[in-house]
């Protein structure tokens, strides 16, 4: 049993948050807010003043993931990965825009 239909879509998907988490791991938080979309995005933004340059995480590693649905532009993916050596999982939901997957929320699961 292989990946659905859409999972070359899971894995730009994918990309796209290892992207997130490697920027947010060495401080570049303007950047990372580019890879998000709508209040995501604002939230992210209004925060970049106070958190300055220091990484939210310094060590990253182990980043899976695995797609639970798609409906139309939105695909929610399942994430696990280790912020200096601490197991983080969340559940991701992705919107696919004119520039590909951007992340449109994350949740603790």
């Amino acid at each position: 049993m292989g990946l659905p239909a859409w999972g070359k879509e899971a894995g730009a998907a994918r990309e796209v948050f290892a992207e997130y988490l490697r920027l947010l791991s060495q401080g570049k938080y303007a950047e990372a807010a580019r890879l998000a979309v709508g209040p995501a995005r604002a939230a992210q933004e209004r925060e970049i003043q106070a958190l300055g340059r220091v990484p939210l995480f310094k060590e990253l590693s182990g980043v899976s993931t695995r797609p639970l649905w798609r409906r139309g532009k939105y695909l929610e993916l399942l994430a696990e990965y280790r912020a200096d050596g601490r197991l983080v999982k969340v559940a991701v939901l992705m919107y696919r825009t004119g520039q590909g997957w951007r992340i449109a929320g994350v949740s603790q699961t």
